[in-house]
């Protein structure tokens, strides 16, 4: 009863801080609604998203603040009120009146934590997606763990802190000084940076646990907070007794100045934390990297930057990375290629790499296995290499070249590092997309066309088989004189379509009806080859239904097991892929329209099945509906 008494006593003085924190709880709700659709919001992404790495360091900030003016009056109140007389005399020890205090102030922080937890998952509720439908309990939790550890040592340096007074704030600020003076020279002080305690670090979709940072804090915010209570429990009354004698000494007078100099010495040091913080502004033609601490490895042909929580992967590839480019290299006949840089923190949420001009970026932590993260730096090496004996002149009609760019790198890759196995279920894409709707050339050569009516990533697919037809008709390096043809000299600039392409094999002395026909052959193989599969997957049909006001995608359809039924939204036929988004399944599998959809005259749906051990789609074409 006597600490029930002390819990509310206490949780009465902090209710100002308690609102205050709701409030920046409500205003941090706001801040994501106005920036961002709610429906394009996820958990995963709205902790693990590189451009919210300032929010984090200004959330510790923050939070150190709150906890200094928190804990500030919370043990020395009692003695200016003198109230701690009242307090010894009542049948309750000061350890207990101690435990109670530090127990508020911790639990009225962690009110904020549990606050903006809840708000970010309601907001994770209405944007799930049929690919991404968890609640994410572990990441959730794991951050919430690390947000109370920060929290804890806030608190301990502040209780310790506030037998200071208004000193508090000086030493506060010059421990931020020399922890700001050490950095650059001492590395290994980062272990006791408070604000990078909560700041996550990822492999993939997973927070890396900071545990020697958290081994090195913890002891240390223990330590404050014991000696905080050994004060509080027999030392604070002498030491506030000689507080009072010592300032209204020549040196005591003096001090209130050097504690508002110190003040904005605080303030200017948390200004150049922060500033330090900022990500530098990208070279256009540099790779991507992510806020988290990055290292570097450079082998004889890649420079590699990678997160320091996927070290092993990163250097296990990089052993192997040399002799993949000296293969493409010599595949293509050239001698004097560059050193690529490759970023391997991650390439966006559709794909496994990206290339540009002698740069790439690789989701390295989104790959399963070595062979893989190799395969795919084949495939991603094979489309510099296509750049570079083109004299980079595929990218000018790109509609038209899109298909050879990523057929010929899928080409390589599965030629080189994938089995037998993964490139039949490669081909049995195109195969099922074929037989369900024969596919047609001049399909393949507009890209823009293919992909306001179909899965745009067939091109990889159809490209490979193109790219094969190509080799087995005029030989393995034909391929490579297509690609030589675009950079000759005088090449016409203003071809698109067939007319292109037809320029493009007469330049190169090939037959490009033979082609076509072999290409046309070889997918009527492939059909021929995946019967079984094509009779094994049903058709999906989609209808646009109401319930209860909310507008619905309901699919006719019972998948067989191991492939689930997804469906992706588009605003309009000729969105960019970026616009896409998955729909989540609501009740009875029905996938709901987020709100962001239903803006314009209509939107387009695209129902697929996914085979959930491959991670193999299949999707039926383009539905457009009308509002």
């Amino acid at each position: 009863m006597r600490t029930a008494a002390l819990w509310r006593k206490e949780t009465r003085f902090l209710a100002p801080f308690i609102l205050l924190l709701l409030l920046l709880a409500a205003l941090d709700l706001a801040g994501d609604l106005i920036t961002e659709s709610p429906q394009a919001w996820t958990l995963a992404n709205g902790i693990n998203d590189e451009d919210r790495h300032i929010e984090h360091v200004l959330g510790g900030v923050v939070l150190a603040i709150l906890a200094l003016a928190l804990t500030s009056g919370l043990l020395v109140r009692e003695f200016d009120t003198e109230t701690i007389e009242f307090l010894d005399a009542l049948p309750v020890s000061r350890l207990r009146v101690f435990l109670v205090k530090s127990g508020v102030a911790l639990a009225v922080l962690a009110l904020f934590f549990v606050a903006t937890g809840a708000l970010d998952l309601l907001l994770h509720a209405l944007s799930r997606t049929s690919l991404d439908p968890s609640f994410h309990s572990r990441l959730l939790g794991t951050q919430l763990l690390l947000d109370f550890a920060q929290a804890f040592v806030f608190v301990a340096l502040g209780l310790l802190l506030s037998y200071l007074r208004r000193f508090a704030w000086v030493v506060a600020g010059l421990l931020a000084w020399v922890y700001w003076l050490l950095q650059p020279h001492l590395p290994q002080i980062a272990l006791v940076n408070v604000l990078a305690l909560a700041s996550p670090q990822f492999a993939g979709s997973e927070i890396v646990f900071p545990w020697r940072m958290l081994a090195v804090q913890l002891p240390l915010g223990a330590a404050a907070l014991a000696l905080a209570g050994a004060i509080y429990c027999g030392a604070a009354g002498r030491l506030l007794r000689f507080y009072a004698s010592w300032r209204h000494t020549l040196l005591g007078r003096f001090m209130p100045f050097a504690g508002i100099a110190a003040i904005l010495g605080l303030v200017v040091s948390l200004i150049a934390v922060i500033a330090h913080s900022l990500p530098d502004t990208p070279d256009e033609d540099a790779p991507q990297f992510r806020s988290w601490a990055t290292s570097n490895v450079t082998t004889a042909h890649y420079r590699f930057a990678y997160p320091g929580s996927e070290e092993k992967r990163a250097l296990e590839l990089a052993a192997v990375a040399d002799p993949v480019q000296e293969r493409i290299a010599a595949y293509f006949g050239e001698s004097d290629a560059p050193r690529l840089a490759v970023d391997l923190s991650g390439a966006g949420e559709q794909h496994l790499g990206l290339a540009f001009w002698k740069t790439m970026r690789l989701g390295l932590a989104s790959t399963r296995s070595l062979a893989e993260a190799r395969a795919v730096l084949a495939h991603e090496t094979t489309h510099v290499f296509i750049e570079m004996v083109s004299d980079q002149r595929l990218g000018d009609s790109f509609d038209s070249t899109q298909f050879f760019h990523e057929g010929y790198a899928s080409w390589i890759e599965h030629r080189f590092y994938r089995t037998p196995e993964e490139l039949a279920r490669e081909r049995s894409v195109a195969a099922v997309t074929h037989a369900r709707e024969r596919v047609r050339f001049d399909e393949l050569i507009d890209s823009a066309a293919l992909a306001r009516k179909r899965d745009i990533d067939l091109v990889y697919p159809l490209g490979e088989l193109f790219i094969a037809a190509l080799a087995e008709t005029a030989g393995e390096r034909a391929p490579v004189e297509v690609a030589r043809a675009f950079g000759r000299p005088g090449a016409p600039r203003d071809l698109d379509g067939i007319a292109l392409w037809q320029d493009i094999f007469q330049a190169a002395g090939l037959n490009l009806e033979r082609v076509i026909a072999r290409w046309r052959e070889m997918l009527d193989a492939e059909v021929k080859a995946n019967a079984a599969l094509i009779a094994l997957l049903p058709r999906l049909r989609g209808r646009l239904d109401m319930e209860q006001g909310e507008p619905l995608i309901r699919v006719d359809a019972n998948p067989p097991p191991g492939w689930i039924v997804v469906c992706r939204l588009r605003p309009a036929p000729d969105a960019p892929r970026e616009e896409y988004i998955f729909a989540h399944p609501g009740k009875d599998d029905a996938f709901v329209i987020p709100d962001s959809m239903l803006l314009g005259r209509g939107f387009g749906y695209g129902l697929g099945l996914l085979e959930t051990k491959t991670r193999r789609v299949i999707y039926e074409p383009w539905s457009q509906t009308a509002l």
